[in-house]
């Protein structure tokens, strides 16, 4: 990731708030969990303060509500729906900026 020297990180993962299934949102820093699901990896948080320690680039860590978290499933519609209008999203957004940097 920081041999890409990028402007801002986002890490997205499944994450239980409440709300309809494909829904996304901004995870604030303390509502990060700071235990992992395995002892063989690190916790998202352990994660996310590695990477703000190592880069000057912004961290955000966006949260999309999952249907289902069972290993056999594949990705529910709704949630499939979600990353699609997110990605819809943040290309705009990329592109505003862009247009503001060229002008």
């Amino acid at each position: 990731i920081l041999a890409y020297k990028p402007e801002a990180i986002i890490l997205a993962d499944a994450a239980y708030m409440g709300e309809t299934p494909g829904t996304y949102k901004l995870i604030p820093d303390d509502l990060i969990p700071e235990t992992s699901f395995s002892t063989h990896q690190i916790s998202l948080k352990v994660f996310v303060s590695l990477l703000r320690g190592m880069s000057t680039a912004p961290v955000y860590v966006l949260g999309i509500e999952p249907k289902t978290t069972d290993f056999k499933e594949e990705l529910s519609i709704e949630v499939r729906e979600g990353v699609e209008r997110l990605a819809g999203e943040m290309t705009a957004q990329i592109g505003v900026v862009a247009a503001k940097g060229n002008s």
